[in-house]
């Protein structure tokens, strides 16, 4: 296991909560305001997509996120709550286990691009027990 791939892995998913929580808080204080969410939502569009530049490949279905901008509470990414582990010792394939709110599992592959290892594709353990492609 590439004990830098992991905290890479962890370091987006850190990245990812705060974006989610911040985005989640962005959006009832407009509500609240009656402020109009589309300023928000394009301010938000902007954050995501560093995020996922910095960390993630522009393949497949990793950027389908930027089309709606969905968030929730609990976020979907929280390193602290939810246990990362290595895929059958992999170097570069790893499983996250949410242990709250859908309590999904999902599984990352990650690629170097030195000096940093970033997101190839994640996918998500569906109900009948088969791995499915996933946006970030």
């Amino acid at each position: 296991m590439s004990e830098k791939a992991i905290d890479d892995l962890v370091i987006f998913m850190n990245s990812m909560k705060d974006w989610e929580a911040d985005f989640c808080s962005a959006q009832d204080e407009a509500d609240e305001s009656d402020i109009d969410i589309s300023t928000v939502k394009q301010d938000y569009a902007v954050k995501l997509m560093e995020i996922l530049n910095l960390h993630s490949l522009d393949e497949g279905i990793n950027r389908e996120r930027l089309v709606d901008l969905g968030s929730t509470i609990p976020v979907t990414y929280d390193s602290s709550r939810d246990v990362v582990e290595p895929e059958n010792n992999s170097e570069s394939i790893f499983i996250v286990k949410q242990n709250a709110g859908f309590k999904s599992q999902f599984r990352f592959f990650m690629v170097f691009r030195n000096p940093d290892w970033v997101i190839k594709k994640k996918e998500r353990l569906d109900g009948s027990g088969k791995w499915v492609a996933s946006s970030l």
